[in-house]
């Protein structure tokens, strides 16, 4: 393109939806009608879904899913949130995630103010820090994630579940 990319340009991450009472893992993918209207078309990956989650870089803070178009208040984990903007705003997170295998190829933005959803990240950042603790290696720095996660429901509580490490060479910015 001779012109190159506008500096002005907003880059949209596409979404991943995850619905902790049905246990269903949504890819929200946008297309372009013929007369150049966007469109969401909502693509069930609950039995394919695995990916790769940047949890080094995961945000929390507040949430307002109002009128189509989400307002997040985020920092990064581990610094204070502060109090809510306003009424409409829940205590969530914010990450993005590279699906994997038969989910997709792409960078996806998970969002959420489930209370299950934010409890089974929490133990999944936990057990990612121990391992990045226990490793000390470069390798291992640029893990960032983990592959292979299933989702399960039990009663509206969900599990993202640690099966292995995935082992990046280079940098974050070549996977995400």
């Amino acid at each position: 393109m001779a012109l190159g990319k506008r500096r002005d340009a907003s880059t949209i991450t596409p979404l991943i939806k995850f619905d902790a009472r049905s246990g269903k893992t949504t890819r929200c993918d946008r297309e372009q009608d013929s007369s150049g209207k966007w469109t969401t078309k909502d693509v069930d990956i609950s039995d394919t879904f695995e990916a790769v989650f940047d949890l080094e870089n995961i945000e929390i803070g507040w949430i307002a899913f109002k009128g189509g178009r989400p307002d997040f208040k985020m920092v990064k984990a581990g610094a204070d949130i502060g109090d809510p903007p306003s009424k409409d705003h829940k205590e969530g997170f914010r990450l993005r995630l590279k699906l994997i295998n038969g989910a997709g190829s792409d960078v996806r933005e998970l969002s959420s103010t489930a209370k299950a959803v934010w409890m089974s990240i929490d133990e999944l950042h936990d057990e990612f820090l121990e391992a990045v603790v226990k490793h000390k290696t470069s390798e291992v720095a640029w893990l960032l994630g983990f592959a292979e996660v299933s989702a399960f429901n039990h009663a509206c509580s969900c599990f993202f579940v640690f099966q292995r490490f995935l082992k990046v060479a280079g940098s974050l910015p070549t996977l995400f």
